[in-house]
């Protein structure tokens, strides 16, 4: 099972707006709408309060090119407007190296950092029961 949940508030850039140009600007985000549409994974920029934001939920039965997609189309946004910030939460159950652990990807300053998020790692006992052994869970 894998499960994602982002959100990324996007900004242009991490200095003061009005030092950049309007047209400098409007090409960021230009760059922005072309990321979005390079693969389509059905992320949409939404404006909250008149600021350019990402919102994402999605599961799926096993990683798919869709999930790999979505880290990197939020990836991409958060290095090319560089004063984007937010997270990203992954738990894939197959993973080979992280089965049991919350992903976090940390979006600043167009830069992005990847960890296992303390709070919930590891998911067996923190978030659920391991199953008894005998048991299956199908």
């Amino acid at each position: 099972m894998v499960e994602l949940y982002a959100w990324l508030s996007v900004h242009e850039t991490a200095a003061d707006e009005d030092a950049l140009t309007p047209e400098a600007l409007k090409r960021i985000m230009a760059s922005v709408q072309d990321i979005l549409r390079q693969p389509d994974c059905g992320i949409r920029l939404q404006y909250m309060n008149g600021q350019p934001c990402l919102q994402t939920a999605f599961c799926a039965n096993r990683r798919t090119a869709e999930t790999d997609a979505i880290i990197g189309t939020y990836c991409r946004i958060a290095e090319t407007a560089s004063g984007s910030y937010g997270v990203l939460y992954l738990r894939d159950d197959a993973d080979p190296q992280y089965h049991n652990d919350m992903q976090v990807y940390y979006f600043r300053r167009g830069a992005v950092t990847h960890g296992i998020m303390p709070e919930f790692s590891p998911c067996i006992p923190k978030l659920e029961d391991a199953v008894p052994e005998g048991e299956s869970n199908d």
